[in-house]
């Protein structure tokens, strides 16, 4: 008697989406476009110095000082 097959899980998963329902993959490809649209917004992020934001910290750290 041989060693059975070993195969990597991720071939597993391949295998067991194309034997059971094609279209199960439909809906993968589906539920990730939303995180794929997501990771590639996040690319484009800047982030904006407010002014009143600077106002905010700049009192923070003023009540910070009167606290000790």
């Amino acid at each position: 008697m041989g060693d059975p097959v070993v195969m990597k899980p991720v071939v597993w998963i391949v295998v067991a989406f194309d034997v059971t329902s094609p279209g199960i993959l439909w809906w993968l490809v589906a539920a990730g476009l939303p995180l794929v649209i997501h990771l590639l917004s996040r690319r484009r992020y800047r982030e904006m110095e407010w002014a009143a934001v600077e106002f905010l910290l700049a009192a923070l750290r003023a009540s910070r000082r009167r606290m000790r």
